[in-house]
C-alpha cells in the first residue's frame, strides 16, 4: 500500500532466504518475474492490486513451501498454470479480478490437500465447475463469481464439510440446486444469483442453522 511503480525488480528472485514478500496495492507494472521460482523458502507471495500484465509463470509451481499466492486485481491474461496445483502446502490462492481465460482442469483438486481459500471471481473462466473441488476437504471459501462457467452445480460440493462461503453467482450455470448442499453445516454465505437455474429451492437449505446470507 504505497506508490511504488515500474517493474518488479529481478533481484528479488536472488534472495534465497526470503519467506514473505508482500507488494500488494502499489502501481507496479510489467510481468511477474520468472526468477521468483528461485525463492525456494518463500511461503507468502502477494502482488495483488497492481497493474501487472502477462501470464502467471508456470515456474511458480516449483516454490514448494508456498502457503499463500495472491495475484488478484491485476491485468493478467492467459491461463492458470496447472503446475500451481502441485503446491501441496498451498492454503490460499487468489487470482480474482484479472482477465484469465481458462477451462478449469477436472482432475487435479486432490493435489491441493491444504487449500482453504480459493478466490477466482471476475475472470473469463469457462466450462463446467470441476468435480475435483469436492476433494478439497479443508476448503472454507470458494468464490467463482462473475465468470462464464456453465454446466450444473457439482453434488460433490456436499463433501466440503468446512465450507463457510460459497459464491458461484453471475455465471451460466443451469439445472437444479442440489439438495445435498444442505449437509454443509458450516455454510454461512451461499450465493447462486444471476444464473440459469431452474426447479425449486431445496428444503434442506433451511436446515443450515449457520446460514446468514442466501
Amino acid at each position: 500500500e504505497n506508490e511504488f511503480y515500474g517493474s518488479i525488480l529481478e533481484f528479488l528472485g536472488s534472495l534465497p532466504k526470503l519467506k514473505f514478500l508482500n507488494l500488494y496495492d502499489n502501481k507496479l507494472t510489467g510481468t511477474i518475474p520468472v526468477t521468483f521460482a528461485n525463492l525456494s523458502k518463500l511461503e507468502h507471495l502477494n502482488i495483488g492490486q497492481n497493474q501487472m500484465h502477462g501470464n502467471i509463470p508456470s515456474e511458480l509451481g516449483s516454490i514448494t513451501r508456498l502457503h499463500v499466492l495472491g495475484v488478484e486485481k491485476n491485468k493478467l491474461t492467459g491461463t492458470l498454470p496447472e503446475s500451481l496445483f502441485n503446491l501441496s502446502t498451498l492454503q490460499k490462492l487468489s487470482f480474482m479480478t484479472n482477465q484469465l481465460t481458462e477451462h478449469l482442469p477436472k482432475d487435479v483438486g486432490c493435489f491441493l490437500p491444504n487449500l482453504q481459500v480459493l478466490f477466482a471471481a471476475e475472470n473469463e473462466l469457462y466450462g463446467s465447475i470441476p468435480e475435483f473441488l469436492g476433494c478439497l476437504q479443508k476448503l472454507k471459501i470458494l468464490n467463482l463469481y462473475d465468470n462464464k462457467l456453465t454446466g450444473t452445480i457439482p453434488v460433490t460440493f456436499a463433501n466440503l464439510s468446512k465450507l463457510d462461503h460459497l459464491n458461484i453467482g453471475q455465471n451460466h450455470i443451469h439445472g437444479n440446486i442440489p439438495s445435498e448442499l444442505g449437509s454443509i453445516t458450516c455454510l454461512r454465505f451461499f450465493s447462486v444469483e444471476k444464473n440459469n437455474l431452474t426447479g425449486t429451492l431445496p428444503d434442506s437449505l433451511f436446515n443450515l442453522s449457520a446460514l446468514q446470507t442466501l
